[in-house]
């Protein structure tokens, strides 16, 4: 990985974690669960950075020193193929962590891109410093454990219920997942999600997604338009998820 200081990278902080860093690792599931002492140096050496939409995080190949945990923004990670097709990956929304796996491997670089899909705030977390804060307390090491396993499990049996399913329930699952936070409860949310990007998420083609979306408009479960897709009744499309096709 490129270090915090790459040409580019414009910081918010340096130095010193402030408390709306510790309040956001405290929550998080890799770091919350570290004793006082290791949790606090942890916080210490965690950097909180900025980028704007576009903007590279690391290229795939960059030495990998830091995972990190987005506060706000998306962030897409990508690979390309031969041809220079993006393909993404995965799409991180703020709580959620990336490139955990330099914690517990010997890669040495990061096996994919990383972009900043939206103006997108990041702690970058040093994985030598957690890793050696981890391993002094095994009980945090079987908390962590255990709260990846369940994780892991969650994720296998969503891929499950996916593989089953038309590209008409997997499109709503998406669209589910693109809901801030804050608006879980919402009736009516907005999504700004570029759409180019969720046909290559579910690797379909532009053409198809829209296709898609006309079949959704017309059943009224959405409105269509340029930049964005608003889904007029959450309640109802989660009902038609959970029931399935």
């Amino acid at each position: 990985m490129s270090k915090p200081e790459k040409p580019g990278i414009s910081l918010i902080l340096a130095g010193p974690a402030t408390q709306g860093v510790e309040h956001n690792l405290r929550l998080n599931m890799l770091t919350g669960e570290l004793p006082p002492d290791s949790f606090q140096r942890v916080v210490d050496a965690t950097q909180r950075h900025d980028y704007e939409p576009g903007q590279l995080i690391f290229q795939q190949g960059d030495l990998a020193e830091h995972f990190f945990l987005v506060i706000r923004g998306e962030v897409k990670l990508y690979r390309l193929s031969m041809e220079g097709q993006e393909k993404i990956i995965d799409m991180i929304r703020p709580g959620e962590t990336f490139a955990e796996a330099v914690i517990f491997t010997s890669q040495l670089g990061y096996p994919v891109h990383a972009e900043a899909v939206r103006e997108t705030t990041l702690l970058a977390i040093p994985a030598r410093v957690y890793l050696e804060e981890l391993l002094k307390s095994p009980q945090s090491c079987m908390h962590l454990l255990a709260r990846m396993s369940r994780r892991l499990h969650q994720q296998v049996q969503e891929i499950d219920r996916l593989t089953l399913h038309s590209a008409t329930y997997r499109l709503l699952h998406l669209l589910l997942e693109e809901i801030p936070s804050h608006q879980q409860q919402a009736e009516k949310v907005s999504i700004r999600t570029p759409k180019h990007l969720i046909a290559s998420r579910l690797a379909i083609s532009p053409e198809t997604l829209s296709r898609l979306l006309g079949k959704l408009r017309k059943q009224g479960l959405i409105e269509n338009h340029k930049n964005e897709i608003v889904l007029l009744d959450v309640a109802e499309i989660r009902r038609y998820f959970t029931s399935g096709d």
